[in-house]
């Protein structure tokens, strides 16, 4: 068990104590469940072996030591929470455990060195707290990061990492600070890379004996480092061009404020249509002119709002049930 763990009020205190106990009763197989962001969950099978080499990785990277106080914020579910406790397991770090809430509060009788959360939170945390934040590493992971929250970061000065990983690879496999301009994910010690056509290969042989191929694509600037330019899963091919929806979406929140998924429908012509799913309750149409900084075959043909979007866990938007009840609803004309 943890040497020094703080339980704050409604912090999944059974569930985590459930799963230190079984770390510490020398349980050698740990079960993760893919947050089905891209597809069906899939349950992948670890030794615990591989968290403790994932778990060193992130030490070495950040410095962490024995000295420092993490805050989790995270769903105990995740993969992301229970690597936090298993870091802190292996460096002998504190850990002050809060509740699962997008309107997260640090608690001010702890002093917080390194906390790992999604967007939405620390956007929440940047806007609110009036604590200093300068001293903390923060890990962001879960979800894109929007312009608007870069731009606070640089302006705030706060030592803000964004992760690159998955369940298959024990969360990151790579970083990258938010600075700008934009710099590139930089991969962990023992870790390399290699592009196929564009798609990232993972070579990980402390944690797999054979290369993870992945479904994103990305620009390899050497075996190092990569810029992610999207999932190949949610790229829409029309007309012979392909689209990347990631990209667009994040334009047009920049742009015009507007939260949307871009994706594609069947076409007889193009053989896929792009089109947009715009969150909000609104009847108003929707012009080309809105769209006048995106290349032409970038903009949408077709429109819906949708009133809610569906999320994950992990707060990424579940995309695959969100589109699906699109289908449900008649799309309009971009005129």
């Amino acid at each position: 068990m943890l040497k020094d763990i703080v339980f704050l009020p409604e912090s999944q205190e059974h569930e985590i104590r459930s799963f230190l106990t079984d770390y510490e009763k020398g349980l050698n197989t740990y079960i993760f469940q893919t947050s089905g962001s891209t597809g069906p969950p899939k349950h992948l099978s670890f030794s615990k072996n591989q968290l403790i080499v994932s778990a060193k990785n992130t030490i070495k990277f950040f410095k962490l030591h024995e000295r420092n106080t993490f805050y989790l914020c995270l769903n105990i579910n995740t993969v992301a929470a229970k690597m936090m406790l298993i870091r802190a397991l292996v460096c002998g770090a504190k850990v002050v455990c809060g509740p699962v809430t997008k309107k997260i509060k640090l608690p001010e009788t702890f002093n917080i060195d390194f906390i790992s959360l999604v967007p939405i939170q620390l956007e929440y945390l940047l806007s609110t707290s009036d604590l200093p934040l300068k001293n903390i590493i923060f890990l962001l992971g879960g979800a894109p990061i929007s312009r608007d929250l870069a731009e606070v970061i640089w302006q705030k000065e706060i030592t803000c990492y964004q992760s690159f990983g998955m369940t298959e690879t024990l969360s990151h496999v790579a970083l990258r600070q938010i600075a700008n301009p934009e710099l590139p994910y930089t991969a962990l010690d023992g870790i390399h890379f290699e592009s196929n056509n564009g798609k990232l290969i993972i070579h990980y042989p402390q944690l797999q004996n054979k290369p993870i191929e992945t479904n994103d694509e990305i620009e390899l600037v050497n075996d190092s480092q990569f810029y992610w330019k999207g999932r190949l899963d949610f790229v829409v091919n029309s007309g012979g061009t392909k689209i990347h929806p990631i990209e667009i979406e994040k334009r047009i929140h920049e742009h015009v404020g507007l939260t949307s998924i871009v994706f594609g429908i069947p076409d007889k012509i193009l053989g896929e249509q792009l089109v947009i799913a715009i969150l909000g309750d609104e009847t108003q149409a929707i012009s080309k002119k809105k769209f006048k900084f995106l290349e032409s075959h970038q903009i949408p043909k077709k429109f819906q709002w949708v009133k809610t979007f569906h999320y994950l866990a992990n707060e990424k938007i579940d995309r695959i049930t969100t589109i699906n009840e699109c289908q449900y609803h008649e799309w309009r004309e971009i005129l």
